[in-house]
């Protein structure tokens, strides 16, 4: 019988890993090729640092043509790639490598045998240790029902050789224990707990108490081992030997490649521990106690044989097979019903999302033309009380002028000051009358135009502010371009795109803004385009989405409805506005407008060159 797919939980760890190499199909060993080895079921980091680690760094320096891969697995982790021929070699317990030898035609390279002992077949051991004044314990069976510490359920030559000890002593390893402690490694460790009195007693590997008391992490003589044997393992432990670690290599491998591995590790000087590889051939005695745990390869022998079942609980099982089927069918009537009724409630959910989100968007919508309807009730207002001011500025500078004349002084400055008034207060006249056309839903009024001339004198206008001062503005070569536009809109749009760009860039350490006008296709029919582009920073994939919301809202001095008002206008031109992220960062916006062509300019009484 098969163990259980599901043994120990996977233990997630990759480490040492390097690429892929190839073996020639003689067998032959080329460069550069890769080396599969596991790591199963191996918690302890004193084994990952005095015995793994220099272990497969010497391979390294030794084999410089191999390039070695290591995983870190769990028993089941171990099964899955040993049966999907993803190991060349292992290094495992010995009682997993026993299993493994049958069941995945595993060899034996070598055996890890400690200082203490020369026999790599009888090199670990677990030791139970209690505190030396304690006189409650003997032996190891006065024990029963005490506390214990360990550093891991798992640790094969620690907590499971001393379960393997109790079950041969006549006692039942799960339920011989009181409380259980483990530590996983961690400070304070399992003897620590005993001195202060946590545990009883703590199970620790074999000659771990030496050590302990070597380093000066307990007092010399303050513990002490219960049980203790005498044979081949020169060092304080309870239990019986076995084998120790192992090296193993499977099918997989290339004989060339373990050829090398097995003569490497077999010629490798010993550690800074002690340890080294050896060769160990008996592996019965690990074999037995995982088997007597009915854990790790045979952790399957927990289960009950059907024939054994039946014999001694015939009626009972009549009874479950009844009860079974009976629950069997209820189970699937009840996830047939609640499968049903999940489909349904799902559908009525996905719809209850669907109208929310429509619901949000319309919600959304709504406060966007609220907004958008204030700020059109306030322009209007704004717009009635700023047109007396305006036309002031105009009287104002006309009287200025009259009277210059009238004194007969003639001032170029004052001269150009005053036509530069008129001209800025016939322009907020002009604003003025647009945004009351607005207020009122008025059209516009669009009539053939020049683009070339609106942008040029947009660029002069733009130019005069205190953002265009202290942003350089390029411009390429204009031609003749006509559309049917409102002048003023066109030109109120390029100065807000122009705006933002030089906002943007303004940090910049060389800010830098083009304007090109240039032909393009709208809808199939030739038009003009207008691209502003700037060098500002990269725009996050958020705000470039908004870019195309109704109303935007992105700058703390501003209502966040220029680029909106932009769109709207451009769309009562028939026309498209449109933004692409500019190479580099930044972003380039274009204004696409419909060409007029020449019977169009003919029929509205406007020759191509002249301007209406």
């Amino acid at each position: 019988m098969k163990p259980p797919k599901k043994f120990f939980p996977a233990v997630l760890a990759a480490v040492l890993a390097i690429g892929f190499g190839s073996v020639s199909a003689k067998g032959e060993v080329l460069s550069d090729t890769e080396v599969r080895i596991g790591l199963v079921e191996e918690p302890s980091p004193a084994f990952y640092a005095d015995v793994f680690g220099p272990t497969i760094n010497y391979l390294r320096e030794k084999l410089p043509g191999l390039r070695f891969k290591t995983r870190e697995l769990s028993y089941d982790g171990f099964r899955k790639s040993a049966e999907g021929k993803e190991l060349d070699f292992f290094i495992a317990p010995s009682g997993i490598y026993a299993n493994a030898e049958s069941q995945y035609g595993a060899r034996h390279l070598a055996t890890e045998s400690v200082n203490q002992s020369d026999d790599p077949a009888h090199a670990v051991a677990g030791a139970v240790v209690i505190r030396a004044d304690d006189q409650r314990f003997r032996k190891l069976g006065d024990l029963k029902g005490a506390s214990v510490a360990s550093e891991n359920e798992q640790s094969f030559q620690g907590w499971l050789a001393v379960l393997g000890e109790i079950h041969r002593q006549g006692f039942d390893p799960e339920h011989f224990w009181g409380k259980e402690f483990f530590t996983q490694y961690q400070l304070p460790n399992a003897a620590s707990l005993v001195l202060a009195g946590e545990a009883h007693a703590a199970v620790i590997e074999a000659c771990e108490l030496e050590e302990l008391e070597r380093s000066g992490a307990v007092p010399a003589g303050s513990l002490r081992v219960i049980s203790p044997k005498s044979d081949s393992l020169s060092c304080w432990h309870t239990t019986a030997t076995y084998p120790g670690t192992v090296f193993a290599s499977l099918p997989r491998a290339n004989p060339g490649i373990v050829k090398k591995v097995a003569v490497a590790l077999l010629s490798m000087p010993k550690l800074e521990n002690g340890s080294s590889w050896g060769f160990a051939s008996d592996f019965t005695s690990v074999q037995k106690l995982y088997s007597d745990l009915k854990t790790g390869p045979y952790a399957y022998l927990r289960e009950w044989s059907a024939a054994a079942l039946w014999a001694k609980w015939q009626w009972v099982l009549w009874l479950v097979l009844a009860a079974a089927a009976f629950a069997t069918f209820h189970i699937l009537r009840a996830n047939r019903l609640v499968r049903l009724r999940t489909e349904e409630l799902e559908r009525t959910v996905a719809e209850r999302d669907r109208i929310e989100n429509l619901a949000q968007k319309d919600r959304e919508r709504l406060v966007q033309l609220e907004r958008a309807g204030v700020v059109s009730q306030l322009s209007g207002m704004l717009a009635h009380e700023i047109r007396q001011p305006a036309a002031a500025l105009v009287n104002y500078a006309g009287g200025f002028r009259l009277y210059m004349k009238q004194k007969g002084v003639k001032d170029p400055v004052a001269e150009e000051a005053t036509a530069a008034i008129v001209e800025g207060a016939k322009r907020i006249s002009d604003i003025i009358e647009h945004v009351r056309r607005y207020a009122k839903q008025q059209q516009s009024v669009q009539k053939p135009e020049r683009l070339d001339e609106i942008l040029r004198h947009t660029l002069q206008t733009f130019s005069h502010t205190t953002l265009g001062k202290s942003v350089p503005v390029s411009c390429g070569p204009l031609e003749e371009a006509w559309v049917n536009a409102d002048a003023l809109e066109i030109e109120l749009v390029i100065m807000n795109l122009l705006r933002n760009s030089a906002s943007a860039v303004k940090p910049r350490k060389e800010p830098k803004i083009s304007v090109d006008l240039s032909r393009a296709d709208l809808a199939g029919n030739r038009a003009w385009r207008i691209t502003v582009t700037d060098n500002g920073p990269e725009i996050t994939d958020e705000a470039f989405a908004l870019l195309s919301k109704p109303v935007i809202s992105k700058k703390s001095d501003g209502l966040g409805l220029g680029l909106s008002l932009s769109r709207i206008i451009i769309e009562k031109h028939a026309g498209r506005l449109s933004f692409e992220r500019a190479r580099g960062g930044g972003l380039s916006a274009s204004v696409t407008l419909g060409a007029l062509e020449e019977k169009e300019l003919e029929d509205g009484t406007v020759r191509k060159g002249e301007t209406p």
